[in-house]
C-alpha cells in the first residue's frame, strides 16, 4: 500500500471515529437531560404523586410503589423518547 493509499485509509478511520464519538455525546446529553429532567419532576411531584394515589388505593405503601414504578418508566422512556413538554400526571 502506498504512502498516500494509508494515509487516505487512516483519515477515513478517523472520520469515522469523529463521528462514532459525537454521536456518543450526543446520545449521553440526551440522556442526562432526561435522567436530569425525571430527578427534577421526581423531587418536584411525588409527594402529590403518592397522595393523589394513596387516595385512590387507600394503601400508602402501594401509592409509593406505584409512584415509584411510574418513575421507572419515565427513566426507561424519556432517554429515547424525550422529555414530555408538561411532565406533570394527569
Amino acid at each position: 500500500m502506498a504512502a498516500s493509499e494509508t494515509q487516505r485509509a487512516t483519515d477515513r478511520t478517523q472520520r469515522a471515529t469523529d463521528q462514532a464519538y459525537r454521536a456518543t455525546d450526543q446520545a449521553y446529553r440526551a440522556t442526562d437531560q432526561a435522567y436530569r429532567a425525571t430527578d427534577a419532576v421526581w423531587r418536584i411531584e411525588s409527594a402529590r404523586v403518592i397522595a393523589g394515589l394513596a387516595r385512590i388505593v387507600r394503601d400508602l405503601g402501594l401509592a409509593e410503589e406505584l409512584a415509584q414504578d411510574a418513575l421507572v418508566a419515565a427513566l426507561e422512556q424519556w432517554p429515547d423518547s424525550g422529555v414530555p413538554d408538561n411532565p406533570e400526571p394527569g
